[in-house]
């Protein structure tokens, strides 16, 4: 049922068959810094690479996320989306994410 995967804005640590369930670990949060669109970067030459809600400029080493400035998360937070589950499936699942703390 688990297995681990990576991407630039996310760490997934499991992804399984039943309810479609996705567990994953955000790896940035936002903060209160305003900065503006991916739009905004590409005029201004400093855009690089990334998605309209997630991308990277030049100068700067965390990301861009939802147009405001990020930094790495601090305390862990764990991201769940699932589709119906029976109650034997939602017990396993939080029997994983009660071990991950």
């Amino acid at each position: 049922m688990f297995n681990n995967s990576d991407n630039k804005q996310y760490t997934t640590i499991a992804k399984g068959d039943f309810a479609d369930s996705l567990v994953k670990v955000p790896k940035y949060e936002r903060t209160s810094k305003f900065f503006g669109t991916k739009e905004f970067a590409i005029e201004q030459g400093i855009y690089l690479s990334g998605s309209s809600n997630f991308f990277f400029v030049a100068g700067l080493e965390s990301p861009i996320l939802n147009e405001y400035l990020s930094q790495q998360i601090q305390e862990p937070k764990v991201e769940i989306r699932t589709n119906a589950m029976s109650k034997n499936q939602w017990e396993e699942l939080k029997s994983f994410v009660d071990s991950l703390y």
